[in-house]
């Protein structure tokens, strides 16, 4: 009796073991995970303020653009506005000019006149006619040299026109030419910046990827290697459950829940994947297979034997809420099998099963265990977790 309590007392500090070390390799992947999320969220802030910083600068380069094209027009129109107050205001004097020097010259020839008529009739005619034609004469010159000042003043003031024309025009092709070069520079910024955010998410996404593959490959093998020595102990019984061909067929698959549907990971040998059957049942996922093994031997003394194995299994997994089984999807990976069952968008009606009937020749006797030891059946075989399996594109996108 002592025997039998020191080895109860083993099996309970045993599985209190597996139990811790279950535990804390949950602790640390949720951890894990929870770093990732965190460095994903403090490199879209990163690249949020990138982008803020740049859109502000065009904005203040285009407002200080605008503002100098606004300055150097008002420049230009009060330059104009002067050159044409400064010609009116020459003609206005030239003008005045004219008519002070046509009023001299009549008030010269008045008085000319005026003397020379006490002089005698005879020479009065002959003045006249002289006064006559001076005054046409001057009159013309006067008039010919007020239109070629005016046409001097006009064509200067084209070409004062012309120049502050070009002038605002290689203004506005500058500023044309400063500002697609600042936005050039903005995209190319903007695209480096986006190219090294993009390799810092990858790089941080592996390392993290790596430390959780790193931490399940150490959790399975702990509990593999504890599952397997307490096995080993456990199974001192010598009946037909120690054959291979009797023992439970465990697919040992990983069952996990997305957002929007449920992924199955399960490892399954390269000459199995054309047997494996999956389907939903209700509100399992039922994951089945065949094998058979046929075996020859030839003896010295000509006798041939021949054995053929064949085995059925199949596995349920509950799902916790209603499943779309038409869009079931799987996929091999190499030896994993990666099952996709999307969930319902909409509650279905409830389905109506009969009872499964009782088949007593599918049933496997119970095994007579030694007096004290009374495991849960396949205690060891549950606590076995499957490798991590590579991750797909479509297994990333659910578990995202």
């Amino acid at each position: 009796m002592a025997i039998d309590g020191v080895r109860n007392q083993r099996i309970q500090q045993a599985q209190k073991a597996v139990r811790e070390a279950e535990k804390d390799a949950a602790k640390k992947i949720k951890q894990a995970r929870n770093r990732v999320l965190e460095a994903q969220r403090q490199a879209e802030q990163r690249e949020n303020a990138i982008r803020d910083a740049y859109s502000e600068r065009i904005i203040r380069q285009q407002d200080k653009n605008e503002q100098h094209y606004l300055n150097t027009r008002q420049k230009g129109l009060e330059s104009v506005d002067d050159i044409k107050r400064r010609i009116r205001k020459q003609i206005r004097t030239i003008e005045d000019q004219g008519d002070q020097q046509l009023n001299q010259v009549k008030n010269y020839y008045q008085n000319e006149i005026q003397e020379k008529t006490l002089e005698g009739k005879k020479k009065l005619r002959s003045e006249l006619n002289l006064l006559q034609q001076t005054k046409e004469y001057e009159k013309d010159k006067a008039t010919q040299q007020l239109k070629s000042l005016q046409q001097n003043n006009l064509q200067q003031t084209r070409r004062t026109l012309d120049q502050h024309q070009d002038r605002l025009h290689r203004i506005r092709e500058s500023s044309q030419k400063e500002y697609q070069t600042l936005k050039k520079n903005y995209l190319q910024a903007r695209e480096e910046s986006k190219n090294v955010f993009n390799q810092n998410l990858n790089q941080i996404n592996q390392a993290h990827q790596m430390t959780i593959d790193r931490i399940n490959r150490n959790a399975s093998k702990q509990i593999n290697s504890m599952s397997e020595h307490y096995s080993r102990a456990l199974n001192t019984y010598d009946n037909r459950q120690s054959d291979p061909f009797y023992q439970l067929v465990r697919i040992d698959g990983a069952l996990e829940e997305a957002n929007d549907g449920y992924l199955f990971f399960a490892r399954i040998p390269k000459h199995e994947q054309d047997e494996i059957t999956v389907t939903v049942n209700g509100q399992d996922l039922v994951v089945g297979g065949t094998r058979r093994s046929k075996e020859r031997l030839s003896t010295e003394d000509g006798k041939k034997v021949t054995t053929t194995s064949f085995q059925s299994y199949h596995e349920t997994f509950p799902l916790s809420l209603p499943v779309d089984e038409k869009n079931l999807s799987r996929e091999f990976d190499g030896d994993y099998l990666i099952v996709t069952v999307p969930k319902l968008k909409h509650k279905p009606a409830p389905i109506h099963r009969s009872p499964p009937q009782d088949r007593p020749e599918l049933r496997v006797p119970r095994p007579q265990f030694p007096p004290g030891v009374e495991p849960k059946a396949t205690e060891s075989n549950a606590n076995d977790s499957p490798e991590t399996p590579p991750a797909s594109t479509k297994s990333a996108r659910l578990l995202s």
